[in-house]
């Protein structure tokens, strides 16, 4: 496996151990979507924190195998970005010119704007590994 598949299944499964209970913890609970909501802020830190552990342990342990990028890196990468940028595009545009007439108070619009970052590096590492899995079959 490449060392950028590695990552892109670091990014991947970070993102999916982290954030995916705290949307669900969201959902279920209701907090006050008021702002300030400090314990929701508090709540959302320690999740960020916890990603960028597993992030940064992650990556030192697979530092050993960096390499530059080569051509075929480079395109995989360049057609994943791409299609995560046209995705996070779409999602900002919904947040920013339709949430602000409808949303119930300001933490609203903050988590459908953390969600379309997750979704987006989501989307990007998802297309990553595609890509690496194409070329390898």
């Amino acid at each position: 496996m490449a060392y950028r598949e590695k990552t892109a299944w670091l990014g991947l499964i970070g993102m999916l151990i982290t954030f995916g209970p705290y949307f669900a913890w969201v959902k279920l609970t209701s907090p006050s979507l008021e702002t300030p909501n400090l314990g929701l802020m508090a709540v959302y830190a320690g999740v960020a924190g916890a990603y960028a552990v597993i992030s940064i342990v992650g990556y030192l342990m697979l530092r050993r195998e960096a390499h530059p990028a080569d051509e075929r890196d480079l395109l995989i990468d360049r057609r994943a970005s791409r299609v995560a940028y046209y995705i996070l595009m779409a999602l900002m545009l919904y947040i920013g010119c339709y949430k602000p007439f409808v949303a119930e108070g300001g933490w609203e619009i903050v988590n459908d704007t953390i969600a379309a970052v997750v979704v987006t590096e989501i989307t990007r590492c998802a297309m990553t590994l595609m890509g690496y899995r194409r070329a390898a079959a």
